[in-house]
């Protein structure tokens, strides 16, 4: 992104995923803050690695808009 967009920061992004460690671990640790969703079909391996806890929890997509305007608020 920065690329294209000199002045944008990790925290002006939102990582939304259902995948905790090949997703969640990375963005996190980048400084992007993240949305985990329920897993559903996604693979996730079963090792024990460091788990880093995403900025928000979701049950579902359709809430995350009210989410977001709920905690700038």
């Amino acid at each position: 992104c920065q690329s294209f967009y000199r002045d944008i920061r990790p925290t002006q992004i939102l990582i939304v995923t259902a995948s905790s460690y090949r997703i969640v671990e990375p963005a996190t640790s980048a400084g992007f803050p993240t949305v985990l969703l329920p897993p559903g079909e996604v693979y996730e391996p079963e090792v024990d690695y460091v788990r880093w806890e995403p900025t928000i929890y979701l049950d579902d997509l359709s809430d995350l808009c009210d989410t977001l305007e709920a905690s700038s608020s």
